[in-house]
């Protein structure tokens, strides 16, 4: 049996029941468990525990700094997973159709400019003598404009096959990467739980980034209806008078007995 002492700590106490050799082995086996320690064995004893927290806490910092750190980068690499699927879809099938229908608009205004031009000339030209003559003398030359605007088209389809085969490659080029980024974001992530093995893990970040990437797909929309397209750089009229000042450059060029008819104003292309 044991007493407490005023230590707080247990000590054996003898009994004349018990043999004496077991009594002796006993006592001294608890002893060196429960004997009070010197100072210098307390010093030694409560330093080492110190030392052992402080190196398992800092071994868990270390193991939480990496865990973040490369859950971080598996953060990024989702979410350019996610973009690089969401824009060239938003681009190649939205943006660019809207804005090649807005290029030939703004050039469908370009003649509609010109309109006023021929018309309030229109009844003057045909009064004149020259005009009738005119008229008489390109008949007779076999005047065709058939084959320039064949050279325009033939031209034209050329540079729409040269176009096409160059934006398919873009297009090719922008999935491919998608393709590369998610096969990569795959391979991260399998390493990742193969070492932190977290519970439902991928279901949290998808649905995390699925849903901030509707967001910013509903915002592109938004900015691009709302800014992109009413954001003119140029205004109609200067494009009119860009493209007027290089038709006038070309024809005083190869007619420059015609210049009198500018007298203040200079044109350049």
């Amino acid at each position: 049996m044991f007493q407490p002492s005023n230590s707080g700590k247990l000590y054996p106490i003898n009994t004349s029941n018990l043999d004496k050799s077991t009594s002796t082995t006993n006592s001294e086996e608890i002893e060196l468990v429960t004997r009070p320690h010197s100072g210098s064995e307390e010093l030694f004893l409560d330093s080492h525990y110190d030392d052992t927290e402080r190196l398992l806490k800092m071994y868990k910092r270390k193991t939480s700094y990496t865990e973040y750190f490369l859950k971080f980068g598996l953060h990024i690499c989702i979410h350019v997973s996610f973009l690089s699927i969401l824009e060239p879809l938003l681009f190649f099938n939205y943006i660019i159709v809207i804005e090649k229908d807005m290029f030939f608009q703004h050039f469908k205004h370009f003649v509609d400019v010109l309109d006023p031009f021929f018309s309030s000339y229109n009844e003057e030209v045909r009064q004149q003598q020259f005009y009738n003559l005119a008229t008489e003398f390109f008949k007779r030359d076999g005047a065709n404009a058939d084959s320039y605007f064949e050279n325009l088209r033939l031209n034209a389809e050329h540079d729409k096959l040269l176009a096409d085969e160059t934006n398919g490659f873009l297009v090719h080029k922008a999935f491919m990467f998608f393709f590369i980024m998610l096969s990569v974001t795959v391979c991260y992530y399998i390493a990742f739980q193969y070492y932190y093995r977290r519970k439902l893990f991928i279901v949290k970040i998808l649905s995390k980034h699925l849903g901030l990437m509707i967001f910013i797909g509903l915002y592109e929309l938004w900015f691009f209806q709302n800014v992109i397209l009413k954001y003119k750089p140029w205004s109609e009229s200067e494009i009119t008078y860009f493209l007027m000042q290089c038709i006038a450059s070309h024809f005083y060029n190869y007619y420059p007995e015609y210049k009198f008819t500018l007298q203040n104003e200079t044109v350049t292309c």
